[in-house]
């Protein structure tokens, strides 16, 4: 992950994790094999989470 966009991806995911959003969204760049940056779009929703341990399970 481009180091530029480390901080705003994991902001994201932590407030999803907490709750304050309703659904995980976050781009950012990552680097290839051959050194070129492409951007990615990452979406994720929480479907089972685990009541006792209070974590997504999936």
């Amino acid at each position: 992950m481009h180091p530029d966009d480390r901080e705003s991806v994991v902001a994201t995911y932590r407030a999803y994790i907490a709750g304050e959003i309703p659904s995980y969204q976050a781009e950012y760049r990552q680097r290839t094999q051959d050194g070129q940056w492409k951007w990615i779009f990452s979406v994720g929703k929480i479907v089972a989470c685990h009541r006792q341990l209070g974590v997504a399970s999936r």
